[in-house]
């Protein structure tokens, strides 16, 4: 019913699209319901859909843990657990790829530490920090 309430006529259409789109749009539907419902629609495990979605869930995870930020190397590390099934791996070249197209478009943003570590922040976390004096790429 929460899915047709927020689509309505679009709902099978979104659904069948993109699956994840439920994690951002319904609450109460987090990526893992999400993963779910996408294997079972048939989605790829190497769906650039399941990966971008598994970077936000990432960061939120991180976020729940009073982080505002992962630096790049660690997000890599747990998006890959996350995302790792029996018959699929993710590289981390494919990780790294999605992770500067969504900054590229505003998806998620990252910036250079201090000493030159890649941090990745979504987008709420970072306007809602104190600014800092690290450079935005």
């Amino acid at each position: 019913m929460k899915i047709y309430k927020q689509y309505k006529d679009d709902a099978i259409a979104t659904v069948t699209s993109n699956p994840y789109q439920l994690a951002t749009d319904i609450y109460g539907i987090g990526f893992l319901t999400a993963d779910k419902i996408a294997f079972n629609l048939g989605v790829a495990p190497d769906s650039e859909f399941r990966y971008r979605a598994g970077l936000i869930h990432v960061l939120g995870e991180a976020a729940a843990d009073a982080h505002c930020y992962l630096p790049q190397p660690e997000l890599i590390e747990n998006v890959i657990k996350l995302l790792t099934t029996e018959s699929h791996q993710p590289t981390e070249d494919t990780i790294t790829d999605i992770i500067k197209d969504m900054a590229l478009k505003d998806d998620l943003i990252r910036e250079k530490s201090e000493d030159q570590t890649l941090l990745c922040y979504k987008p709420t976390y970072f306007h809602t920090t104190e600014p800092c004096s690290i450079n935005t790429i």
